[in-house]
């Protein structure tokens, strides 16, 4: 019998051509219409080449396979890295308001915002700070929510310390409510700049690659976002409301966290994340510290008699905050994967 490919004579019993090794078994459709006259030049079927501009398939080879894991890990490691740099613009702020007499807290929130914005633009990832008024508001539009719930927190200190005929109006107090929005803008954008950018990002590279892997980092950076508001010198092992305390400001914050998250992946933004959480932060701050001119002296363990209220306090907000997970959760369900973040590159 003849090849149907190459039209070399073979021998009956044979399943793969001595010429070219093609099977013998199943002929081609060009080649069952049109059969090989023997003594003629075999003819071969024309194979249409695809276009310049079409996508092709990526190959699963071995060498592929390899090259994304190693490349994604490195990032992450850079990524860590990058946190490490962030603290070191934090002390230079701090450098720099000691001799001037400034504020030395005021002074590491401004360089830890401004390290973040390095850091990033250092992996590749300057895109996440760039202002995009559509990104603005629909971090605005998915999260009102969350500065509903401390709006209510808001009115309600306000309406306490009424009640109690114990506020009282600073001097200069314009001064301080101004000062105290930028600096809890700039809380927002180091922040987000560190959990939802540096962190969450660096994770993105190396683990990204399916809905689910996504979804395992968005909940780990979460997690780590809640625990880095603890002060686990003021938490004793001893003491279960203390503990209790620290485990429901993780999952209160977490819960923020998994919606900011996803915000951030949605939007390929952090501007709107650090607006939304620097608003809130203001709506929380602003009585005691703009107003009535208190310290910035933020503790989430408390101790003795209000350590029960604190933590009746934390189970309310997280009650109030799961909408803003399941919302988070809605909105990942619509983001395909894979998700690599912005530091990583092909």
């Amino acid at each position: 019998m003849r090849c149907p490919h190459c039209g070399k004579k073979n021998v009956e019993q044979a399943r793969f051509c001595v010429a070219c090794g093609e099977s013998l078994e199943e002929r081609p459709a060009v080649m069952r219409m049109h059969p090989p006259v023997p003594g003629a030049e075999p003819s071969v079927p024309s194979v249409q080449q695809p276009a310049a501009n079409a996508q092709q398939p990526a190959l699963a080879t071995k060498a592929t396979r390899g090259r994304r894991p190693r490349k994604g890990r490195t990032t992450f490691a850079l990524s860590l890295l990058a946190q490490g740099l962030v603290v070191v613009f934090e002390v230079f702020g701090v450098l720099v308001c000691m001799p001037l007499h400034l504020n030395e807290e005021y002074g590491a929130t401004m360089g830890g915002a401004l390290g973040v914005v390095v850091a990033t633009a250092l992996l590749g990832g300057i895109s996440l700070f760039v202002f995009r008024r559509e990104a603005l508001a629909e971090s605005f539009r998915q999260g009102w929510w969350f500065l509903v719930v401390n709006g209510g927190l808001l009115v309600f200190s306000v309406a306490e310390l009424l009640l109690d005929s114990s506020m009282v109006v600073a001097d200069g107090w314009p001064l301080r409510v101004t000062g105290l929005l930028v600096l809890c803008l700039a809380i927002g954008v180091m922040e987000e700049g560190m959990f939802r950018g540096l962190l969450l990002h660096g994770m993105l590279a190396a683990f990204g690659r399916t809905w689910r892997s996504v979804h395992v980092v968005i909940i780990v950076s979460s997690v780590l976002f809640g625990l880095a508001h603890i002060d686990f010198a003021a938490v004793s092992l001893a003491d279960p409301m203390s503990v209790a305390q620290a485990v429901l400001k993780t999952v209160q914050t977490g819960l923020l966290g998994y919606l900011l998250s996803v915000l951030t992946l949605r939007t390929k933004s952090l501007v709107g994340c650090a607006a939304l959480h620097g608003l809130g932060d203001f709506m929380l701050l602003v009585v005691a510290m703009g107003l009535c001119g208190d310290s910035l002296d933020v503790s989430y363990v408390a101790s003795g008699s209000e350590a029960v209220e604190t933590a009746i306090l934390y189970v309310v907000i997280i009650a109030l905050y799961v909408p803003l997970a399941i919302r988070g959760y809605r909105l990942l369900r619509t983001i395909d994967p894979p998700q690599y973040g912005a530091f990583y590159r092909e």
